[in-house]
């Protein structure tokens, strides 16, 4: 992989996204010297151990594409779709918090952890999810009095009500998860620790404001199989129920979305 044919790949499946985020060179250089890090990285360590477990990153996306994944060549066009959808129906005046989202979901990774650029597409798909909802998305990174800034300020255009949604990625691993009371006090900490900074440790202030988490979960089918009674309905009154995103094929095409989890049980 050379230096530009990271810039000119990609930009094959995800045009939209290669030119919204950056057309510079030193850009490109600079995410293709990284990446060429940590796929050294990877070789060496596989050379080593034989056998390891790498977090995936978008980038990796691209590169099983190139070993001929289809599955990996389509989750790109899409993601490259639902950018340049949102694009289309946010003001102008958010394009540019919105390129710094996008951008992290090209470099916000080091050698073995790739997948803090899912955290980014996470918010990617929670700003498409409340614009299908008839939402419109008022502001990103919102400072409120009282509050740590919140990731997104929806206003539904129905009611007129405004949402503070703050996005909560979980990756939890099935190792680190033994038992259903394990699995709870992991949520609950999760959940409360991110509510109670976002209010500042003012609760009630986060309730006055409509402060809402929109928590999205990022782990094997298994931690879900096992756990399905846990998984039943996990809204509260302080978060929106978790999600997963899920891919769906339809006419050869795939589409993702994001889906409560309890209706995947």
């Amino acid at each position: 992989m050379t230096m530009g044919s990271l810039q000119i790949e990609f930009k094959k499946l995800c045009p939209f996204i290669s030119e919204f985020v950056n057309s510079d060179k030193k850009f490109w250089t600079e995410v293709s010297f990284k990446y060429q890090k940590r796929l050294l990285f990877i070789k060496n360590e596989v050379d080593a151990k034989k056998i390891v477990t790498f977090e995936k990153s978008l980038l990796d996306n691209w590169f099983l594409y190139r070993l001929g994944n289809e599955e990996s060549k389509n989750f790109l066009k899409y993601i490259d779709y639902t950018v340049q959808n949102i694009v289309s129906q946010i003001p102008n005046k958010l394009h540019g918090k919105f390129k710094n989202i996008v951008s992290q979901i090209l470099g916000n990774f080091d050698n073995k952890v790739g997948y803090r650029t899912y955290d980014s597409i996470g918010e990617i798909f929670v700003i498409d999810y409340y614009l299908r909802k008839n939402c419109s998305l008022g502001s990103i990174e919102v400072i409120i009095p009282n509050l740590k800034p919140v990731d997104f300020l929806f206003k539904d255009n129905e009611s007129g009500e405004y949402y503070l949604i703050e996005v909560v990625n979980i990756h939890p691993r099935k190792n680190k998860i033994e038992s259903r009371e394990g699995l709870i006090d992991f949520f609950k900490k999760r959940y409360l620790d991110k509510y109670e900074y976002k209010s500042k440790g003012n609760i009630n202030k986060g309730l006055e404001c409509n402060l809402k988490l929109f928590p999205i979960l990022w782990t094997e089918p298994e931690v879900i199989k096992n756990h399905s009674d846990f998984f039943y309905d996990t809204s509260t009154g302080i978060s929106e129920e978790l999600h997963v995103l899920e891919g769906f094929i339809i006419n050869k095409e795939l589409y993702c979305t994001l889906s409560p989890v309890s209706k995947l049980i």
